[in-house]
């Protein structure tokens, strides 16, 4: 089965991803970008986590690799929104 639904829901509805695990349905996201980066003054500790993650990424890309500094990809909340 396959449940496709806005992105925003998976933030702000803590049940609804347990619900959907538990019984084997996939969850589609669309409105990705738009739902949490159009909305973010909707929920900026959302957004402030997301944006510390996606430094906290780049900073062990950078260490692991410092060699060659223009070669390292660059990780952004939207990177890590599509990731999860």
């Amino acid at each position: 089965h396959m449940y496709q639904g806005n992105s925003w829901l998976i933030f702000h509805d803590p049940y609804l991803i347990d619900f959907l695990r538990d019984h084997d349905i996939f969850f589609q996201a669309y409105a990705v970008m738009f739902g949490i980066f159009q909305r973010r003054q909707d929920s900026p500790g959302a957004f402030h986590i997301l944006s510390t993650l996606s430094l906290q990424l780049n900073e062990v890309i950078k260490s692991s690799n410092s060699d060659n500094v223009a070669a390292q990809p660059v990780v952004t909340e939207a990177t890590i929104l599509l990731a999860y």
